[in-house]
């Protein structure tokens, strides 16, 4: 009789545990949805940005050519000259993966593209020498891609390491959709701005003001929300599986 009573289990600890599982699998979906929301949040409206880079580059080669009046060579040496980054963009997706700040390495890299090509569409917007010296510009286009090249990678990689670990398939294609409404609207815009104004410097400052509204948008997004790796835990589990 007292072996029976040992085996049988107490109803009160039985609900307690289902109520514990229960909260516990809500919490998680919670923390995910909130997690995909911020994602989409972040990643969408960075890839629009992105397509979204068509509309200074309309300004700034009417720019070069009308109000600087560069001959056809000098505008494509400029053009070419600030797509060098470009060219090490698989350096900046392994620098990202070994290389954590502040315990993250995805959102941190995202918001110094950002401030790099804020501070360069900012300075040919608002500082007369940077859009009228040619060698100010050309370090300004420089940095400008140097940072929107950091910026992509870095997007790239979150949006596949999240849609791996969460099993959701689709976001690649959510975040083509974005970067393709982003040119559409951007070639649109850019020409019809350049029709009516013909002021290239103020579309700078329309677009480093959309790089602003990024910028606090993926500073306000912490990593761990969306559920990525923290570089303790990443260590751990290396040197455990070491």
């Amino acid at each position: 009789m007292t072996q029976k009573s040992d085996n049988m289990v107490d109803p009160v600890v039985f609900y307690l545990n289902k109520v514990k599982k229960k909260r516990a699998s809500e919490k998680n979906s919670s923390s995910s949805s909130n997690g995909l929301r911020d994602l989409l949040n972040l990643c969408g409206f960075g890839y629009w940005v992105q397509g979204f880079r068509c509309f200074p580059w309309l300004a700034l080669n009417f720019h070069m050519a009308n109000n600087m009046n560069m001959n056809p060579s000098t505008l494509q040496l400029v053009q070419n000259f600030g797509n060098l980054p470009m060219v090490a963009k698989p350096l900046y997706g392994i620098l990202s993966d070994a290389l954590y700040i502040g315990g993250a390495h995805r959102l941190p890299y995202i918001a110094i593209g950002v401030l790099l090509q804020i501070l360069s569409w900012g300075s040919m917007a608002s500082i007369p020498v940077a859009s009228e010296v040619l060698p100010i510009l050309m370090a300004c286009v420089l940095f400008s891609n140097l940072g929107a090249g950091i910026t992509e990678v870095s997007k790239d990689a979150l949006v596949a390491e999240y849609g791996q670990k969460n099993k959701i398939n689709g976001l690649q294609s959510y975040a083509f959709m974005a970067l393709a409404a982003g040119g559409v609207l951007g070639n649109c815009l850019g020409g019809f701005f350049l029709l009516k104004t013909r002021q290239p410097k103020f579309m700078f400052l329309i677009f480093a003001s959309l790089l602003s509204l990024q910028l606090v948008l993926s500073l306000t997004t912490k990593e761990e929300s969306l559920g990525l790796p923290h570089a303790l835990k990443y260590h751990e589990s290396v040197s455990s599986s070491i």
